[in-house]
């Protein structure tokens, strides 16, 4: 608070002297009194203002976002911490701003920082694009940055599940679209999500999801559920099939999770609508555990 001295805002010498070459410094000192005047400080809030306090100023909505583009892409690796903090907070108390944020280029930005080398970096950046994955400009801005063949890679981060979490939520959200299940049936999602549960070929398959508790073994049902949002698309349907889907799914009946219960069923579901894949599917042995789920005590089982 007090009187703007700033020296932009003050006329000097040389300024008032462009203006009228006849100045003298009584001129210049009125010029400058002036200024000082017109930027004196504002009176304090009336009692009746009091009640809007709280209330963000349009004008800081309006930079945000772009302050927010502009730090993620910083040298220093805590100033890009606290940015991806500040946001994934900021689209959590405000939603509506989901949009500003997309058309401000954030998703391009939070894309390369998928494969940044600190690892609280990477687990940031996918909360706040499974974030900003809830609107459909946020969906159409990663599927044109290309944003999947990396969201993909970090649902096998063995590192991190929370990073695991918030790919898996991306990578559903994408898939409900027709262009976005194509788009991850292309860059290999396919192979991939088989592989984190526990299916797949050699070359594919390696050691399961082990999900965020280790007192429950095999995947959790984000890497299921987005095994079946992929598997809607009819090139995805026969990558699956390919790629041993059922029988890691058949595997599963045996779970322990209601969660993944309900998901590999319904995946089955899905995946046995040709004969042949009926035939698989009985050949591995799903319809005695099937029929023992029937009396399953969670009822969507």
């Amino acid at each position: 608070r007090g009187v703007d001295k700033r020296p932009n805002q003050i006329v000097r010498g040389e300024m008032v002297k462009k203006m009228d070459p006849y100045a003298v410094s009584n001129r210049r000192i009125a010029e400058n009194a002036k200024t000082i005047k017109a930027h004196a400080v504002r009176p304090y809030l009336t009692e009746k203002q009091l009640v809007d306090v709280d209330k963000v100023s349009e004008a800081f909505l309006a930079r945000a976002p772009h302050k927010f583009t502009e730090k993620l892409l910083d040298s220093d690796v805590n100033v890009r911490r606290n940015a991806l903090g500040t946001m994934a907070r900021w689209l959590l108390a405000h939603p509506e701003h989901k949009e500003a944020q997309v058309a401000a280029n954030a998703v391009p930005a939070l894309t390369k920082l998928l494969s940044d080398m600190d690892l609280t970096v990477r687990e940031r950046a996918t909360e706040v694009l499974a974030l900003l994955s809830s609107i459909h400009n946020g969906v159409m801005s990663m599927l044109q940055s290309r944003a999947v063949p990396d969201l993909i890679v970090a649902i096998r981060d063995q590192l991190s599940p929370v990073m695991r979490q918030s790919a898996h939520t991306c990578l559903q959200r994408i898939a409900a679209y027709p262009e976005g299940a194509k788009a991850v049936v292309r860059s290999g999602g396919v192979s991939q999500l088989v592989a984190a549960c526990g299916g797949g070929t050699d070359e594919t398959s390696s050691k399961p999801d082990p999900g965020p508790d280790p007192a429950t073994p095999g995947p959790p049902a984000d890497a299921i559920l987005s095994l079946g949002c992929c598997i809607m698309d009819a090139d995805g349907l026969g990558e699956a099939l390919i790629c041993g889907a059922c029988g890691a799914m058949v595997k599963l009946l045996n779970h322990p999770s209601p969660a993944v219960l309900r998901a590999a069923c319904r995946n089955l579901e899905l995946l046995t609508v040709a004969m042949e894949a009926k035939a698989e599917t009985i050949r591995l042995g799903a319809v005695e555990p099937l029929v023992g789920l029937l009396r399953h005590d969670y009822w969507p089982v």
